[in-house]
């Protein structure tokens, strides 16, 4: 991964509304910037950006990035306008004096030690930087190692399926083995579930999105598999385990701004089956909840007053 920090000008002012046009003027530059250098002649870039909430009290990031089959850009800017928990507790707004230091981040797909396997923005994100531009702690990257390395493997269920026009999709669920740690949901192995037989994953890249969950895998037959969550509609016990999967879409379809026809129609297919999933669900609880024996709570005498 190539990493370069950079300070780029920004307009200044500490009132709401300057505040306010520095931050557009940030975003729209980086999304720009990313997206160009992103671009080639094949490829029209699937651009988009995601917050990043440190589990210490240090200052939140943004990335906002452009992907295609070949590399990814991305960009992390500093979130909000506090530099410090401290300044944001007393009031004191960020003096940016006219700049603005971001890390500028480049990777190629088929440069991963691994080749082109990259199932989704978490799993990307374990190498990356935040704004200033430092190379991941090394357990961080342990960690990413032991998820590629681990032995013990989910299995995949279908929990329904759908169709419109040439696009299909499914709700897999990942069936995880028990002690289980936690994993990002791993879109190549899920593949593997409904690629018909002779078939097999060329690459696998994130795309960008505000959960980092979703993400696209390319077979050697020329399917893609595009890979997404909605959170909306299932339970925290579910959120990362339940992932639709849409075939019949082209790159230019997924990487199109605003969202075109083909891309509406999965959305709805999809919605409709997390829909039905967790009306199911729902359903199967009430229905345990009926059956269970009533609680055998015993009844403690109460001590006459005098």
């Amino acid at each position: 991964m190539e990493r370069d920090a950079i300070t780029l000008p920004v307009s200044g002012g500490t009132d709401y509304e300057s505040r306010q046009q520095s931050n557009r003027h940030i975003a729209d530059l980086l999304r720009k910037r990313a997206t160009e250098e992103a671009r080639d002649l094949e490829y029209q870039p699937q651009v988009g950006s995601y917050a990043i909430y440190p589990a210490d009290s240090s200052r939140p990031w943004i990335v906002i990035g452009a992907v295609t089959p070949r590399k990814g850009v991305f960009y992390a800017r500093p979130y909000g306008n506090y530099a410090t928990l401290d300044d944001y507790n007393h009031g004191r707004i960020e003096q940016r004096n006219g700049k603005i230091d971001v890390c500028r981040m480049e990777i190629q797909w088929d440069q991963l030690p691994d080749g082109p396997i990259a199932p989704g923005m978490i799993w990307v994100g374990m190498s990356m930087s935040g704004v200033d531009c430092q190379p991941p702690p090394t357990e961080q990257l342990a960690m990413l190692d032991e998820w590629q390395t681990r032995k013990a493997k989910p299995d995949y269920i279908v929990e329904g399926r759908a169709s419109g026009g040439e696009i299909n999709v499914a709700l897999l669920q990942e069936i995880r083995p028990k002690g289980w740690v936690y994993r990002p949901f791993d879109a190549v192995a899920a593949s593997t579930k409904i690629l018909e037989a002779g078939d097999s994953v060329k690459w696998a890249i994130p795309l960008i999105d505000d959960s980092r969950t979703a993400s696209i895998v390319a077979t050697r037959r020329g399917r893609l598999l595009v890979y997404f969550a909605d959170r909306s509609h299932v339970s925290a016990s579910d959120d990362e385990k339940l992932m639709c999967v849409v075939d019949g879409l082209s790159w230019a379809e997924i990487a199109a701004e605003p969202r075109n026809s083909a891309m509406q129609t999965a959305g709805r297919l999809c919605s409709d089956l997390f829909s039905q999933y967790q009306k199911r669900y729902s359903e199967e609880l009430e229905r345990k909840f009926k059956d269970a024996p009533p609680s055998s709570i015993q009844s403690i005498p109460m001590t006459p007053r005098n």
